[in-house]
This record gives structure tokens, C-alpha cells and sequence, in this order.
């Protein structure tokens, strides 16, 4: 079933969705690179439907009903996040649907601060959720689920996935060392993930949520080079009152971010356009270039 296949099947079953909870099935797209999220109608609900996430993922029920079960939490405590609609997680002709009540007062892209100030709220409320499930599982199930994904379907030479295997690991290795302090992290805080509000920036999309190293979430942040991060780091120490987050371990972890990344895309390569597949061979190639330096 190739990309377009796929985005069809979604625009067909939320619909079907929208009409068995007396909601409007009249979609407006709003997104369909990786989940397909749409607006009801006039109702105040988005729907989102994982139509790719099993390219990568072993089992992206499991952490859609996470991120359900940790929003609803959050937004319970007053939280900067999105709430789910009803019961949240549907199944539909095998394709996994949520349900989300429309965030209200948005007004564009937030700053720099209002990004630092929820996510810091966002770790503070969370606290230890999620500490029962596998650690920093935002990275280590991922990489456990998508480089066997990428071994079966020939997506890369093994010698060149060998290679990433190897830069994992040594990844890792400088993870754990590093002593991080954790708790409860978004795993994708990235700024396309979090909405300006009257209120401040209300965060989205936490399907990629864990127990793990906080400074992962500011070094997703901070990846985007709009944003400064000795100041991200400065700003959320006096925020959060925790000591400061070192520059070196922060761009530890963007390092595995891009890693992360990169085998995303090679994931789903195959159900995108061939501009896509084209940068992720070369993102590939710049990769394993450094990895022989």
C-alpha cells in the first residue's frame, strides 16, 4: 500500500468515525506528512490517524494509548496540553483514530519563552509518569523497533546499518554516562509541536512521551536554530529551579536526535515522494561519511 494509499484510507475512516459520535465528517486536512490530522466540521475536535507509524513503530497502539492516557492526566492538573475528546482512542477498520478537543486561542507560532515556560510546566506536572515503563523508551524502544524494520525490508546495506547500529550505541553509551537527571519528557518538543494560545504555548503530540533525561526535550527544542540554546538552558534552569542543563549534553542528545531522525525517514521512505527519499539518502550519505572520520 504506497503513501497516497494510505492518506486515502484515512480520509475514508475518519469520517466513518466522526459520524457513529454524531460529529461532523466534514474534514479539513490539516496535516498529512506523518499522522493524518483533521478538523471536524465546526465541532471543536481533531481527529488523528496513524497511517505511518507502523513503518517504524512495533506497536503504535501502545503508545497512542499513552499519550491519551497522559494527556487526559496533565490537562486534568491544568497542564499546557491538548485534552482528548470522549474516550480518546479508536479503532476503525484496523487504523488507530484519536480524538482531541481543538485547542482554543490560538494565534500563531509561539516564543521562545512560552515554549520554555510549558514545557517547563510540563515536566514539573508530569513528574514520574511513566517511570513503570522502559526507560527513555523515546529512544531505546525506537531504535529496538525500527533498525530489525529496516534490517527485513533491505531498506539499507547491512554494512551501512551496521554502522548506524555502532553509532547508537557509542550514542548511548555517552547518555547514560552522563548521569542525566529524569522524569517525565514529551520525546518530541519540537516547536511544530506546541500551539500559542492566549494562555501561553499548549504542547501536542505526545505520542513519543517516556520516562527518561529531561535535557532531551530541550535538545529536540533547540535543534531548530531559531532558537539560541545557551539561552533555552539558562532560561529553563531559572524556570524549572534544577541546575543547568551542560551544553555538551545537550548536543549529545541532538546528535541522537538526528540519528533518530535519519531512521525515520528511512522508515518511511518508500511511502513518500522521491524528493523525500532523496534527502534521506543524503542525510544517509553525510552520516556514514562522519561515522568513518
Amino acid at each position: 500500500m504506497d503513501g497516497t494509499d494510505r492518506r486515502q484510507r484515512a480520509r475514508q475512516v475518519i469520517p466513518q468515525l466522526a459520524e457513529k459520535l454524531e460529529l461532523s465528517a466534514d474534514l479539513t486536512i490539516l496535516s498529512e506528512r506523518w499522522n493524518t490530522v483533521a478538523r471536524l466540521g465546526d465541532s471543536g475536535v481533531i481527529a488523528k490517524a496513524a497511517t505511518l507509524a507502523e513503518m517504524a513503530k512495533a506497536d503504535p497502539l501502545h503508545w497512542f494509548q499513552l499519550e491519551i492516557e497522559v494527556c487526559r492526566t496533565l490537562a486534568d492538573q491544568g497542564g499546557p496540553v491538548h485534552r482528548p475528546y470522549a474516550d480518546g482512542l479508536y479503532i476503525v477498520d484496523g487504523l488507530p483514530i484519536t480524538l482531541w478537543h481543538e485547542v482554543e486561542g490560538e494565534m500563531g507560532e509561539a516564543t521562545e519563552v512560552e515554549l520554555v515556560e510549558s514545557l517547563a510546566t510540563v515536566h514539573r506536572l508530569g513528574g514520574d509518569l511513566l517511570r513503570d515503563e522502559p526507560w527513555f523508551a523515546t529512544i531505546t524502544t525506537h531504535f529496538a523497533d525500527v533498525f530489525p524494520k529496516l534490517h527485513d525490508r533491505s531498506v539499507i546495506d547491512p554494512i551501512a546499518l551496521g554502522q548506524l547500529k555502532d553509532r547508537y550505541q557509542e550514542l548511548m553509551e555517552l547518555v547514560v554516562a552522563a548521569n542525566l537527571m529524569n522524569g517525565f519528557i514529551h520525546g518530541d518538543a519540537q516547536r511544530k509541536n506546541a500551539m500559542a494560545t492566549d494562555n501561553g504555548a499548549v504542547w501536542i503530540d505526545f505520542e513519543e512521551c517516556s520516562y527518561g533525561p529531561i535535557a532531551w526535550d530541550l535538545a529536540c527544542l533547540t535543534m531548530h536554530r531559531r532558537f539560541d540554546t545557551d539561552r533555552v538552558l539558562d532560561y529553563y534552569a531559572e524556570m524549572s529551579g534544577h541546575d543547568r542543563i551542560r551544553n555538551a549534553d545537550t548536543n549529545t542528545l541532538k546528535q541522537l536526535r538526528d540519528l533518530e531522525g535519519l531512521t525515520w525517514m528511512l522508515a518511511i521512505q518508500d511511502e513518500r515522494e522521491p524528493e523525500f527519499k532523496a534527502e534521506t539518502a543524503s542525510l544517509l550519505r553525510d552520516v556514514l561519511a562522519a561515522q568513518r572520520l
